[in-house]
């Protein structure tokens, strides 16, 4: 017996809100009863949020600084700034979002599995694995607690697969499909990629107008952004795609384009294993868009071979999967639809599909296989994410601690996060990594006299950095370490992150509260004299 669309939609979302549930109540434990979020890049974003709430956009009051790699998602947390609900809106946005994936995933998956016409059937426990398999897939516990917009991301994602699936289908692409297309860049630039598939699918498909459209609709708000960064001063692109880019200001955009590109694919080719999730699906869609002799066909694979080969190229990977698990949703959520047409002999009754006289069908067995294999890395990160948020706890929580509590001057850091969220009034940080400074994006060479000079200009009498990143001046008195031990998890710049005094007169009363602040840490976190 089968599941009706809103059975499976209640039942697998259940099982998504209990992950998510879990995720918290261990995440809660293991940090002493706080909610922490596994990566410490969510409280840049905050921190953003913050100064959004007071219509300025930067990290410091009165400097502009573009940390975010989302154009728009620090316009949508800005909500509940400054209270003490704010750091948890993030989560309650994304499991929003969550849910909306669910309902257009068991969709999907409800719409392509009724109406049988021969003796093998879907049930509606074999429905429903294929939907948790699917929510697994798409990282979407791990992702609603990350607190970025990763959350969104897949939910335009599917939201786009959705249109593949629809012609795969024989129906025409939906409106919701051309909205994701057109909104999904904005929350994250390698979305351009879903956009130009779906366009190069309306292209295909006879709807060359509506292809054109869709595209340069997405480029609007981008367009729009960029020029808004211009007129405060700022690069045409958050300083944050710039660094991880690794665009140079002594390197030119086609170099830079040529460097990322080359690292990509050493690094593909060193690690195939870890890059497997993009990897897999994209030579299966690869291999079906070489061996298809439909036009059409070819149009519905090349989609995903497109955002699969530029994800290899161009984008990065790892930090819970976060950075490349839409590539890996988009991939399988067509292969999916497709496997599921064949499975339910849907082509069969559909003159207008372009799998009329399909040949090749899958097994049941061999899809749940393939969910399983693109999906592992995903569970992998659902399980790590609590540990990751302790880690966290453990170091970059703690120093947010200590500065509030101890310290009232301005702050040099190398790792923005949170120590700039929730900050005392009138503290000034400067970020060496420049993701929240302009001055450090900029600059080519950190040595030591420069960072002396930064520390006079910005009137800076304590840094808390990470000592192996750069070296530091001599005259910095270095009042010890904050230590962590869990290094299984290397989301940290470092096991310790070191405390320096930049004003000596200031070293007595540092290391005093030093002394103070250590009997107050969590086990597993320990003070290092030097």
């Amino acid at each position: 017996m089968q599941f009706s669309n809103r059975k499976l939609f209640f039942w697998s979302t259940t099982v998504y809100l209990s992950f998510v549930a879990l995720e918290i109540i261990l995440i809660m434990s293991g940090c002493q009863g706080r909610f922490i979020f596994p990566l410490d890049d969510t409280y840049i974003h905050l921190a953003l949020a913050d100064q959004l709430a007071h219509g300025h956009y930067g990290i410091n009051p009165g400097e502009f600084a573009s940390p975010s790699s989302s154009p728009l998602w620090s316009f949508l947390i800005t909500p509940f700034a400054g209270t003490s609900f704010h750091p948890y809106f993030p989560v309650l946005l994304n499991a929003i979002f969550g849910i909306l994936s669910m309902y257009f995933l068991t969709k999907m998956v409800g719409d392509l599995t009724e109406d049988k016409t021969d003796g093998f059937g879907f049930s509606g426990w074999k429905q429903l694995l294929i939907c948790i398999l699917l929510m697994l897939l798409c990282d979407l516990p791990s992702l609603t607690v990350l607190g970025m917009e990763h959350g969104l991301q897949i939910l335009l994602t599917i939201c786009c697969a959705g249109g593949f699936i629809a012609v795969i289908s024989g129906r025409p692409v939906p409106s919701s499909a051309i909205a994701a297309a057109i909104i999904a860049p904005v929350v994250r630039y390698e979305d351009l990629s879903l956009t130009l598939a779906l366009a190069v699918l309306l292209f295909a498909i006879g709807q060359k107008a509506r292809a054109i459209g869709t595209f340069v609709a997405s480029l609007v708000p981008l367009i729009a952004f960029s020029l808004f960064l211009h007129s405060i001063g700022l690069p045409p692109l958050p300083t944050s795609v710039l660094q991880k880019s690794n665009s140079s200001m002594d390197h030119s955009p086609l170099s830079s384009l040529i460097g990322v590109i080359r690292s990509n694919l050493v690094q593909t080719a060193h690690d195939p294993i870890h890059r497997g999730p993009v990897i897999l699906p994209f030579l299966f869609c690869l291999w079906m868009t070489a061996r298809s002799k439909s036009m059409l066909e070819r149009a519905i694979f090349l989609g995903p071979t497109l955002v699969g080969a530029l994800h290899l190229m161009l984008g990065r990977f790892g930090w819970l999967h976060r950075y490349e698990v839409y590539a890996t949703v988009f991939q399988v959520f067509v292969i999916t639809g497709w496997a599921l047409t064949k499975l339910t002999h849907r082509a069969d009754r559909n003159a207008s599909s372009p799998f009329s006289s399909a040949s090749f069908r899958p097994s049941f067995a061999g899809l749940l296989i393939l969910l399983l294999l693109c999906g592992g890395i995903s569970i992998k990160a659902i399980g790590e994410t609590p540990f990751c948020s302790m880690t966290v706890y453990r170091q970059q929580y703690q120093m947010h601690l200590f500065l509030n509590r101890f310290y009232t001057g301005n702050l040099e850091v190398n790792d923005l996060g949170a120590m700039s969220f929730q900050r005392r009034p009138g503290t000034y940080v400067f970020d060496l990594a420049g993701l929240g400074s302009v001055e450090a994006q900029q600059q080519k060479k950190m040595d030591p006299e420069w960072m002396q000079s930064i520390v006079k200009k910005h009137n800076i009498e304590l840094a808390v950095i990470y000592e192996n990143w750069w070296p530091v001046p001599s005259s910095w008195t270095n009042l010890g370490r904050i230590c962590e031990h869990r290094r299984g998890f290397v989301i940290l710049g470092g096991p310790c992150v070191a405390v320096y005094s930049i004003n000596p007169a200031n070293n007595a009363s540092i290391q005093k509260n030093l002394l103070t602040f250590a009997s107050t840490l969590p086990p597993g976190v320990w003070y290092e004299r030097p």
